[in-house]
């Protein structure tokens, strides 16, 4: 149970820096690139903030797909770094092969 504490917090952390990040850079492009139509007539100048929140929600799925894919990765990057993956396959006697197996089973089994 301690264990799943604490890969949970680690991971809802990681993904929340990790799509504030993506958010963040995907918005102020979009924001350069909106700008720059306004400029050339594309646009009104009243409806840019609408354009940018309206660009940023068709950008929400992929980013939260890459935000959960870049905490999951990140994270078991730092517990293999820091030798914590050897305390979680020692506690539960299993290999790391045996471990993924058990995983992949427990997530297609949910599906």
């Amino acid at each position: 149970m301690i264990y799943r504490k604490a890969l949970t917090s680690e991971l809802s952390n990681t993904a929340g820096g990790a799509f504030t990040v993506l958010f963040s850079i995907v918005v102020t492009i979009g924001l350069v690139r909106i700008l720059n139509q306004t400029a050339g007539g594309r646009y009104d100048t009243g409806s840019i903030l609408e354009v940018v929140a309206y660009t940023s929600l068709i950008n929400l799925p992929a980013l939260i797909s890459l935000a959960l894919f870049l905490a999951v990765f990140m994270t078991l990057n730092r517990y293999w770094r820091d030798s914590e993956m050897f305390v979680w396959f020692s506690a539960g006697g299993l290999s790391p092969v045996s471990y993924t197996h058990l995983r992949a089973h427990e997530t297609l089994s949910d599906l």
